[in-house]
């Protein structure tokens, strides 16, 4: 299979990197991570005045009507600037919300922000989530008013919250219509953790390999070393193989395929397991400085270590994955 990002794909996802390197800098990040949230408010009027906030809406709801495969270029650049987590997860929930429920026009102008809790009760960046689109037992619901209780979380720009006994939405789909919804938000949930995991372990490569070059030891840049290099080549090695499955899973989903929850799960193990080796590297090759909380680095693994515990476990992937692969034995 040929497959390839159009232009306006990919300019769309550099016109996002262009307003995150202006309104989402380190400085920003680093007050976010220290509590401040005004530089997260201002993004995301920054991000609405731009007309991102409502590229999954239909045209009809005041979007672009854009589908996953657009947007998967732009997904990857939000993990590779360490945006919020709130603003991939809008994007791919706007649909969702779309076809069960008014609320889209709001949503489309960045009126209201969109969340989803698949499974559990834990709910991140619930200060920036106006609408929360929940599966219970009854179904799906839409909440605005909802409490729980906020828990201490590694991930500081990325406050976490432990959402209260589901029952107190509006049920707005029930019996087959709302277990499809749910396997469909799960699988665009896993690859909404997929893709910014590509985006912020590249991000993660390419501060270590320029810090390599930048570090002297012995009279010489650190990257000079065998051993630096075969550790970074590893884990570049890893991305690479990763990202093409990534990509092939968001198609299949896309295109509404069969075979799309098997992939998806193969492109999370493949990213997870990518994740993993770019942060090993990475803090091998920073040393102590890749542990120190004035160091950018953080920013990057703690969201990395979030998003690979995010959304289902290795077993659970495994499992369907392995169905997908053995009832395809052409694959």
């Amino acid at each position: 299979m040929a497959f390839r990002f159009t232009q306006d794909q990919t300019l769309l996802a550099d016109a996002l990197g262009e307003i995150a390197s202006r309104h989402w800098t380190l400085e920003h990040r680093s007050a976010r991570f220290g509590g401040d949230i005004a530089p997260e408010k201002a993004l995301r009027r920054e991000l609405a005045e731009a007309g991102v906030l409502g590229l999954s809406a239909s045209e009809a709801a005041g979007g672009m009507g854009m589908g996953l495969v657009d947007l998967m270029p732009c997904l990857e650049m939000a993990g590779r600037h360490c945006l919020p987590d709130w603003v991939a997860r809008h994007l791919l929930n706007l649909p969702l919300l779309e076809s069960c429920t008014d609320g889209a026009v709001a949503a489309s102008t960045g009126e209201s922000i969109i969340g989803l809790c698949v499974e559990g009760d834990l709910q991140p960046d619930c200060d920036q989530i106006d609408v929360l689109l929940r599966f219970t037992a009854a179904g799906l619901e839409t909440c605005q008013n909802y409490q729980g209780e906020n828990l201490e979380t590694v991930d500081a720009g990325r406050p976490l919250r432990r959402l209260d006994p589901a029952g107190s939405g509006r049920l707005i789909a029930e019996g087959e219509a709302a277990l499809e919804l749910r396997k469909t938000a799960f699988n665009l949930a896993v690859l909404g953790d997929c893709l910014q995991l590509l985006g912020l372990a590249q991000a993660a490569m390419d501060m270590s390999v320029a810090y390599a070059k930048e570090r002297q030891q012995f009279g010489k840049p650190i990257g000079a070393q065998q051993a630096v290099k075969h550790q970074l080549a590893d884990a570049l090695i890893a991305l690479e193989f990763a990202r093409p499955m990534v990509w092939r899973a968001g198609y299949a989903q896309h295109h509404k395929q069969g075979q799309a929850d098997g992939r998806c799960s193969a492109a999370w193990l493949l990213a997870t397991q990518a994740a993993r080796r770019v942060e090993r590297a990475v803090l091998q090759v920073h040393g102590a400085m890749g542990y120190s909380f004035e160091y950018p680095l953080h920013h990057l693994l703690k969201r990395s270590w979030a998003f690979r515990r995010n959304h289902g476990n290795k077993g659970q992937h495994r499992a369907r994955a392995e169905a997908w692969i053995l009832e395809n034995d052409h694959v």
